[in-house]
């Protein structure tokens, strides 16, 4: 009974993601909010259970201070917003993730473990869905000529798809790296993922998978089976598309496609540095708060076609400023340190990390370098996967810290 108990907070997980995705709303604005109600929803459902099962959550009078000072600071950038409405908005999303996360970790605390694998396997399965979808979308289009646009099916952007796809294949290889029962379910997992990255031509997504596998290979100690089995993976993936390409079986905007003769490289950075120069300029204008949430919006600063800056170093510039970002960079140290990240036990983790920690080490360093170039910590799936993968990686640093009661509801 305990161990199917466990299950529920990763079912609970699968299933927020699924319903999300699938209810996917035409406004950004507007998905936003949806998204954010689904999150508050579960927040609340697991800070409940953790209050049944005893559970309690500490909150030292330091970090208290910097999350209020962080707060007042947010308030004035939001206060200075070119629009209050469509800043609130967003805000309501990032509070809605932060409650999540918090509620994930006073579940999870001292027993990120024991849920891990349960994880990293229903991410890959929830994305495998609706890869499915995706791969009927794109031959459905195959009635006219040439390829189909990079649009929107009525569940998920495709754009979107391939952070989740991302998100997919290394949770499906992490699963490889952490049991050797679920080995061959790793391996379909993480072919489909790859599949459906290189059948849309997802160039950010492939190349963070790629981090995300060198940093376990260097971290890890299984250098060379890691290597066959991403290797093996990658390969039957790319020939199935290729395949499916060369025969018209399925056409779409591939990887081959788009570094052949379509849309080249040069142009993909040429059009990344704009956006980046242009919302730059934007920040030394406004350096202090920002803009508020949605900065790069509504400051009207740079090419309105897309909704961001691509690069989460520069979102967030734009959104809280210099000082905003300055006093949130201080609350992740605070809470990292509050979390036991400088105690003895986690200096020796990081000395000798198990699979669990290597695998999550490498998923956050791939996220982040892939937020440098694209949208992860903007979009709202993207930000509840981040939300997940924070919270394990530092349950999986503390290691041997457990709850003062042990849990008798969410195990």
């Amino acid at each position: 009974m305990h161990l199917a108990i466990g299950w529920l907070p990763p079912l609970g997980f699968a299933l927020l993601v699924y319903v999300a995705v699938d209810n996917y709303g035409l406004s950004p604005n507007g998905y936003n909010r949806q998204v954010g109600e689904y999150v508050f929803i579960a927040a609340a459902t697991l800070l409940v259970g953790a209050m049944i099962s005893g559970r309690e959550l500490h909150v030292s009078r330091r970090l208290l201070f910097w999350a209020a000072v962080f707060s007042m600071s947010v308030a004035v950038s939001v206060w200075g917003a070119a629009n209050l409405y469509g800043s609130l908005n967003r805000l309501h999303l990032y509070y809605s993730i932060l409650l999540f996360g918090i509620a994930l970790y006073v579940v999870h605390a001292g027993s990120v473990d024991d849920v891990l694998n349960r994880y990293l396997l229903l991410v890959p399965l929830v994305h495998a869905v609706f890869l499915v979808y995706v791969v009927f979308w794109v031959i459905s289009l195959q009635a006219g000529s040439g390829l189909p646009a990079t649009g929107a099916p009525h569940y998920a952007n495709i754009r979107h798809f391939a952070y989740h796809g991302f998100i997919a294949a290394a949770f499906a290889t992490s699963l490889f790296v952490r049991t050797s029962r679920l080995q061959a379910t790793a391996f379909v997992l993480t072919t489909a993922a790859l599949f459906g990255i290189i059948l849309l031509g997802a160039r950010g997504a492939i190349g963070a998978w790629l981090v995300f596998v060198a940093a376990a290979i260097v971290l890890g100690r299984s250098r060379k089976q890691l290597f066959v089995f991403c290797a093996s993976a990658l390969m039957l993936s790319a020939g199935s598309v290729y395949f499916l390409g060369a025969a018209d079986l399925v056409r779409a905007p591939s990887l081959f496609y788009r570094f052949g003769e379509g849309i080249g490289r040069a142009a993909y950075v040429a059009d990344r540095l704009e956006i980046w120069m242009q919302a730059f300029n934007a920040i030394l204008r406004r350096p202090a708060f920002g803009y508020g949430p949605e900065g790069y919006i509504f400051s009207a600063c740079c090419n309105s076609a897309v909704a961001q800056p691509h690069n989460f170093v520069l979102q967030f510039l734009l959104e809280f400023g210099f000082v905003g970002c300055a006093l949130f960079a201080k609350l992740c140290i605070v809470v990292w340190q509050e979390c036991g990240g400088g105690s003895e036990s986690t200096r020796k983790r990081w000395s000798n990390m198990p699979p669990g920690l290597v695998v999550l080490t490498s998923a956050v360093l791939a996220f982040l370098a892939y937020a440098l170039i694209d949208g992860l910590l903007y979009h709202a799936i993207a930000l509840v996967h981040f939300a997940l993968l924070v919270v394990l990686f530092v349950g999986a640093t503390r290691g041997t810290c457990r709850p003062d009661k042990s849990p008798s509801l969410l195990g």
